[in-house]
């Protein structure tokens, strides 16, 4: 009885190598390698001033990155830097995943690995666990003049747990895959992250959402509503659904008005 689920969690939390992966001509490759933890294999572009950094969702990957956003980017005149997650893609494994907990130390690294270069202007766009990570990322030292967050989620177990509900897993099975999956984790407590937006009242923040989300339903955003912060917008994008936002015209027009406003 137990065994379903327990095979449940470790592929939730470990087979995260999508099987698409588009190609990636045009960047430049490099391998950042991390002493402390699995190297991260990234790409970007080197033609400007300012970057975008790119955080991938859970089972994406750097080349599906480069085939929904780059276009947008780049025409806005940025720079691309596109990197693939521990356990995902092409950097190391170091499982489990952890759903933007443990995956925010990648971030780090590659914040600290673009310091060496003359960016001027770095923002941060993060879909689902990718914008969970960086929000995760950021401390007080952090150079970041922008944050975007596409389909973030406020609560880590409900999160799973609707995936799960989304791909038909039994409750009972649910509850004990969930029981491990924490185990699995082995972090004392998991981070806050409605407290953190609040704490980076100091940076921009655009976040963006679909009514039609299931993973991440729009109604358990609305404490972000409450925020008090003119550096916070929060755009609903109608019949969104979790992390595929790009598909409507108002998360371009949004991006747009809001990197333009950073000018």
């Amino acid at each position: 009885m137990f065994i379903p689920p327990l095979i449940i969690g470790e592929i939730y939390y470990s087979a995260s190598r999508h099987s698409e992966y588009p190609d990636l001509d045009g960047f430049q490759s490099t391998l950042i390698i991390n002493q402390k933890g699995p190297n991260i294999q990234a790409w970007f572009t080197n033609t400007t001033n300012k970057i975008i950094i790119i955080s991938h969702g859970h089972s994406d990957n750097s080349g599906l990155m480069k085939e929904w956003y780059s276009n947008l980017f780049i025409d806005m005149g940025y720079d691309l830097l596109i990197f693939d997650f521990r356990n995902h893609g092409r950097s190391d494994d170091m499982k489990p995943v952890s759903m933007g907990i443990k995956e925010a130390e990648d971030v780090a690294i590659v914040l600290n690995w673009i310091s060496k270069y003359n960016w001027n202007k770095t923002i941060l766009f993060g879909s689902s666990m990718g914008a969970i990570s960086n929000l995760l990322a950021i401390d007080d030292l952090s150079i970041i003049d922008g944050l975007i967050l596409d389909s973030i989620f406020l609560d880590f177990d409900k999160m799973i747990e609707y995936n799960q509900q989304k791909h038909n897993i039994p409750q009972l099975w649910r509850i004990i895959s969930q029981y491990y999956l924490n185990k699995r984790v082995n972090i004392d407590h998991k981070p806050n992250i409605l407290e953190k937006i609040v704490e980076l009242s100091h940076i921009p923040i655009l976040i963006l959402h679909g009514t039609n989300d299931i993973e991440s339903p729009i109604n358990e955003l609305e404490p972000i509503k409450t925020i008090q912060n003119q550096n916070l917008t929060f755009i609903e994008i109608q019949s969104g659904e979790h992390s595929r936002l790009f598909y409507h015209d108002l998360f371009h027009i949004s991006i747009l008005e809001f990197l333009n406003e950073l000018v």
